[in-house]
């Protein structure tokens, strides 16, 4: 199936734009790879979305297992449709980004850590709205809750942002606090650990 290549493609997009921050030493060039990397992994990302609109739904097992059961990839009509928002949205930021962010890119490594927390976020958005295994939507909710946290505190400096950011991770948690009872809850039926239909 052409959709499993290109959610192949959008994991290496972002695992080398999450990497190669660390690989490379120069800014001006990190900030070329990084948000083009993220670029491209957002337009594989709106490409898997019209596929699901013109092909129906389809659910793909990954080989990652969680808690004895495979990690499935989700994808109907309502999944495509938060695909293709975010993969819309995140490419036009990431070109954007490339202009944006060379006022920063002074800041050295903190430059090279928001770059890769930029890919990284994006991804986890990206896994929360098409991941189909319990656990794994709390591991990428966790994920995304905290590279959006320190991305929002990377003025930390500055008063209003640190108090921006302490707000923000106090609302994720809350979000995470009252999603947890409903899993529990389904504990009780470990098949339903797959909200894959």
């Amino acid at each position: 199936m052409f959709v499993d290549y290109l959610l192949y493609f959008l994991l290496i997009f972002f695992g080398i734009g999450v990497l190669s921050p660390f690989l490379i030493s120069k800014n001006h060039i990190v900030n070329y790879v990084a948000h083009g990397m993220a670029a491209l992994g957002c337009l594989a990302a709106v490409l898997c979305a019209i596929i699901v609109f013109n092909n129906g739904k389809m659910a793909l097992i990954t080989s990652f297992m969680l808690f004895t059961e495979p990690v499935y990839i989700r994808l109907d009509y309502l999944a495509a449709f938060f695909l293709l928002l975010i993969g819309g949205i995140g490419c036009v930021t990431s070109l954007y980004a490339i202009g944006y962010s060379r006022e920063y890119l002074e800041d050295g490594c903190r430059y090279r850590v928001m770059a890769a927390l930029y890919n990284a976020f994006l991804l986890s958005m990206l896994v929360v709205v098409s991941v189909g295994h319990v656990a794994a939507f709390i591991i990428a909710w966790e994920i995304m809750a905290l590279t959006s946290f320190l991305l929002v505190n990377y003025e930390h400096e500055k008063n209003e942002v640190g108090r921006a950011a302490f707000i923000y991770i106090v609302m994720t948690h809350v979000g995470t606090a009252l999603l947890l009872p409903l899993f529990f809850y389904w504990l009780v039926w470990p098949e339903v650990w797959i909200f894959c239909v």
